[in-house]
């Protein structure tokens, strides 16, 4: 029942303008997430790029919301994409979005993308990439297990940002909290 939302969250995603209502941020994450549950991938996609017409900068829910899109819909080279724009704007990706590349590296067995978000994750956090790499080694149910050794090994503001709850410092962007 809850994926069967999609068409509702579009109509009164489209009916705010006549209510004399802007969208946000959230609204947008709010309609992309029903389109994703819906299995609406493209629609999700749609409305990730349409939030710069709207003058609105996506935030790392925003990014969740399309890179699950992807992920759910098998579209791997967007889900890269959308990885590399994080990446690209200094974005902090949380837990949740790091799980989901590294799980879809295994699934399509991209090795070397693997690799190269390791690499991304030293960056971030030098201590606790040793231990995720560790457990990338042995497979899928200790990714989780790295992960949680990613925030743990973390100074504070970062394990607070990998977990999703500390706003992002750069201004203009919508962080999680």
């Amino acid at each position: 029942a809850k994926g069967a939302l999609w068409e509702e969250a579009l109509r009164l995603f489209a009916s705010l303008p006549d209510r004399g209502l802007a969208a946000d941020v959230v609204t947008f994450n709010a309609t992309m997430s029903a389109c994703e549950k819906g299995g609406r991938w493209g629609q999700a996609l749609h409305l990730f790029h349409a939030m710069s017409l709207a003058s609105l900068s996506p935030s790392l829910v925003s990014f969740n919301a399309a890179m699950l899109a992807c992920s759910s819909g098998g579209l791997t080279s967007e889900l890269f994409a959308l990885a590399d724009a994080l990446f690209a704007l200094g974005l902090r990706p949380d837990a949740q979005i790091l799980g989901r590349l590294l799980m879809h590296c295994e699934q399509e067995r991209l090795g070397a993308r693997e690799e190269e978000l390791l690499v991304r994750v030293e960056g971030l956090c030098p201590k606790a990439s040793d231990a995720l790499g560790a457990s990338m080694l042995q497979g899928s149910a200790a990714v989780v297990a790295g992960l949680r050794r990613l925030e743990d090994g973390c100074t504070d503001s970062s394990s607070a940002i990998l977990r999703g709850e500390a706003a992002l410092s750069r201004p203009g962007w919508v962080g999680l909290r």
